[in-house]
């Protein structure tokens, strides 16, 4: 008899955060939260947390988390999506324990954004990585990019397909994400790019709370990546702007040592200052 997919009513999505992957050891002097994007799973990521876990001999070394989103890979399936039940998961994750730094990738990116204005006073702070968050997306962009990770959730390419599309990715990543489509539930796809279509998410780039530091990473716009820096530039709340030469949208598949890298120099840059230091050397955003 074939195995049963288990549907849930929405409101179990506040109760339960579901499973993940971890890397790195729980006795690491640092903790760190990662978050996939649409149609991805904790293993898409697995560069970015593997590299994060191991970096360097000496401390501080990171235990990563990184969970399945509701829909997503081996993750519950429920009977509807929206995304402030997903802001709501990606809540409870910062709630459960206390990381210092979280790194989301697209939709990831976005449900950090949104979950950082709750959380608890015991967060004295926080540094937050988003690549390529899809912040403010044209029409023609947010069709290509839906069009594309609906279909591959329907109907899973083959990871030859991605290896064309996508020049950089090697066979391994190509299978990672294949995985993921296949395991991907189509509603969620469907119901998250629905939402707000097309989608515009820059309220999140507005009043970030004060002990909070945001590094944005963006692709190269002539290689297939979406962020536009000019949509930034009006946001100082916003700390810090790099792009990466070469990189498509998915910039943690291709180069995730540089993510790391830029993550690791993020954190230790002003890391000796108070919260009220932080709160009145806010600079704004620049692009370096």
């Amino acid at each position: 008899m074939p195995g049963r997919v288990h549907t849930f009513n929405t409101s179990q999505a506040r109760h339960s955060l579901g499973p993940r992957s971890i890397w790195g050891p729980p006795c690491a002097s640092k903790k760190a939260l990662i978050l996939h994007g649409l149609a991805g799973s904790s293993q898409t990521m697995a560069r970015v947390a593997e590299q994060l876990a191991l970096e360097g001999k000496q401390p501080p070394r990171y235990f990563v988390s990184v969970p399945e989103l509701p829909g997503h890979g081996i993750s519950p399936r429920f009977d509807s999506y929206c995304f402030a039940d997903m802001i709501q998961i990606v809540s409870d994750h910062l709630i459960e324990t206390t990381y210092d730094l979280v790194i989301g990738f697209s939709l990831g990116a976005i449900l950090a954004l949104a979950a950082i204005r709750n959380i608890p006073l015991s967060y004295k702070s926080l540094k937050v990585v988003a690549i390529e968050p899809p912040i403010k997306l044209a029409s023609e962009i947010h069709q290509y990019f839906g069009g594309m990770l609906s279909a591959a959730a329907k109907n899973p390419p083959t990871p030859e397909f991605y290896m064309r599309m996508f020049p950089r990715w090697s066979r391994e990543d190509a299978t990672l994400k294949v995985l993921a489509d296949e395991l991907c539930d189509p509603l969620v796809v469907d119901s998250l790019l629905n939402e707000g279509a097309p989608w515009n998410f820059t309220r999140y780039l507005i009043d970030i709370p004060s002990h909070v530091r945001v590094l944005v990473i963006g692709g190269d716009l002539s290689c297939g990546g979406t962020l536009r820096i000019e949509d930034l530039e009006t946001y100082p709340d916003i700390d810090e702007i790099h792009t990466v030469e070469g990189a498509s949208h998915y910039v943690p598949i291709e180069f995730p040592e540089k993510v790391v890298d830029l993550s690791l120099e993020f954190c230790a840059s002003r890391s000796a200052l108070t919260c009220a230091a932080v709160a009145s050397e806010r600079v704004h955003p620049a692009l370096v």
